[in-house]
């Protein structure tokens, strides 16, 4: 096994693109190319109504609630300003979400215990946060350019390792979903939420006339198995589907997979 990694606070291109390659990220030019964050903000009234009910807030309080959900280009035009509960309420859904994972005592909902069904609600919020800035394919192509192409060179090649893994986060996983418009459900979370410790893989296939398969895998772990003991939360396998892939069981064919990664 080898392990190789950049020098202590050096940007990795694979992984801080905006940092070593800004020319790549005209954020005025990309805003103007991305979803409506207000629209995907407002389907989320309930989870909204919930997340002010866990904070307490009150007509004069909680303001971002009630806001409309904003990307703007910053003073730099290499990054993004967020505003309204696109960026306000997600913030707040993750850290409930993160302190429920640790094991910490969390604000009740009228008496109610803050439980499983509430985090998977709330995790719909930071899930629209990641569908509005990441996963959209003008700024995912960018984000995910150099991931891409090395996980194609993983993929294709003859004598490659058995396993590669790469150390990312969810922004890292929400750019290579939304290039292969494919979409993830974690058990215990909202649809396209990426959960702490998740892992987005390709699998592998040569077959016995040649041909070689690719598989895409979700791994996560249920939040109330996290909870309850973390070193022995089970894994749960899921198998999202890649829309440009017609293979057999749902794989790719190699030259899917790479046009499905826009290679």
């Amino acid at each position: 096994m080898s392990l190789h990694h950049l020098a202590e606070f050096k940007p990795d291109a694979l992984f801080s693109p905006q940092q070593t390659s800004p020319a790549l990220f005209d954020t005025k030019r990309l805003s103007a190319l991305l979803p409506d964050p207000e629209r995907l903000s407002s389907r989320q009234k309930r989870e909204l109504s919930l997340l002010g009910s866990l904070l307490h807030c009150t007509p004069h309080h909680c303001d971002f609630l009630h806001e409309p959900s904003r990307i703007q280009a910053d003073h730099t035009g290499r990054g993004f300003v967020l505003s309204g509960p696109i960026e306000e309420a997600s913030s707040y859904a993750e850290v409930l979400e993160l302190g429920y994972l640790d094991g910490h005592p969390l604000p009740d909902l009228n008496g109610k215990p803050f439980d499983t069904e509430t985090l998977e609600s709330l995790s719909g919020l930071h899930a629209t946060m990641l569908a509005s800035t990441l996963q959209p394919t003008p700024i995912a192509a960018p984000l995910s350019q150099m991931l891409r192409k090395a996980l194609a060179e993983n993929i294709t090649a003859s004598d490659g390792p058995v396993l590669t893994l790469y150390m990312g986060h969810d922004d890292t996983i929400a750019p290579l979903l939304g290039m292969l418009d494919s979409h993830v459900k974690a058990p215990g979370y909202a649809q396209d939420e990426i959960p702490v410790g998740s892992a987005l893989g390709f699998a592998l296939y040569r077959n016995a006339d040649g041909s070689r398969h690719v598989r895409v895998v979700f791994i996560s772990q249920s939040p109330e198995d996290i909870r309850r003991d973390p070193n022995r939360a089970p894994l749960s396998w899921s198998y999202p589907r890649v829309p440009a892939c017609h293979g057999k069981g749902g794989t790719c064919t190699m030259p899917e997979f790479l046009k499905a990664l826009h290679l």
